[in-house]
């Protein structure tokens, strides 16, 4: 059996996958065009003050000076987190530590898969407000394809 799609049917479906692909390319390239502005500005900011900003990149992690956190790097381990407290383990890598609870909040660094985070507060509207073992505060989505919440 022969059936004949009429032309304007045809021609309608080949302009929705043009827009879809657009969009996806658009939403691509903002995403790139995010992180680039984001690695330029941090280094003309590190450059400018001889420091290293944690929002550069989603690699950098911010490593304290010691008159900020005591005569270690850290705030906290996993290993020193006390019983009962809750935690965010970070389930992917390149998960965003932002600074407010939207997808498209400033990041303030990349979370890599195995991170652990203290929970401050608990869950809003699809976030967690957090501190990473830096003692930086900020929010994590919720979403359990990205992260898990244990108790110690």
């Amino acid at each position: 059996m022969n059936v004949s799609i009429p032309r304007y049917v045809r021609a309608g479906a080949g302009l929705i996958v043009v827009v879809v692909l657009a969009a996806m390319l658009g939403n691509w390239w903002g995403d790139y065009r995010t992180a680039a502005e984001q690695a330029r500005r941090a280094k003309a900011s590190a450059d400018a003050s001889g420091t290293t900003n944690a929002t550069a990149t989603a690699s950098t992690v911010p490593t304290p000076s010691k008159s900020s956190a005591g005569k270690g790097s850290r705030v906290f381990t996993p290993a020193t987190i006390t019983s009962g407290t809750k935690v965010v383990i970070v389930l992917i890598d390149g998960l965003n530590l932002r600074k407010t609870p939207e997808p498209d909040g400033a990041s303030i660094r990349g979370l890599k898969k195995g991170e652990t985070l203290i929970v401050v507060s608990e869950k809003t509207k699809g976030w967690y407000r957090a501190r990473d073992e830096h003692g930086v505060l900020g929010w994590v989505s919720s979403n359990e394809a990205y992260t898990a919440v244990k108790k110690r």
